[in-house]
């Protein structure tokens, strides 16, 4: 019987096992190509038309910046058309966590990334 998860539950199945899967699986992936395709599959997700998925998917982004920091800038090229369309998202929560993406991004790099955000 397929049964329907409520938001919390989602929202807490991405904190306890998607976030450390997908951090798992970056750690392992000896290939660049396969990475990089891992990473693509994700920011699909926030294209999704669930509110919660793409805020999922955000917030696995959010981690994977906190946990690889300058790493994960290899695919920042990749990464910055998905985090501005999230910067326009009609929900609140999604585009507030695009909003701390951002910072990290600027944080890292030491510089704005504004002007390649339109």
């Amino acid at each position: 019987m397929l049964t329907c998860i409520g938001i919390s539950d989602f929202a807490r199945f991405v904190e306890d096992a998607l976030k450390p899967l997908v951090v798992e699986m970056n750690e392992r992936i000896n290939d660049d190509a396969m990475w990089i395709k891992l990473n693509l599959s994700l920011l699909m997700q926030t294209r999704s038309e669930n509110w919660q998925s793409r805020l999922g998917a955000l917030s696995i982004v959010e981690h994977m910046f906190e946990i690889m920091r300058e790493r994960y800038l290899i695919i920042l090229n990749d990464t910055i058309p998905f985090i501005s369309e999230a910067l326009e998202d009609e929900n609140e929560e999604v585009e507030s966590t695009a909003k701390r993406i951002v910072n990290q991004i600027e944080q890292l790099t030491g510089e704005s990334i504004n002007e390649y955000l339109k």
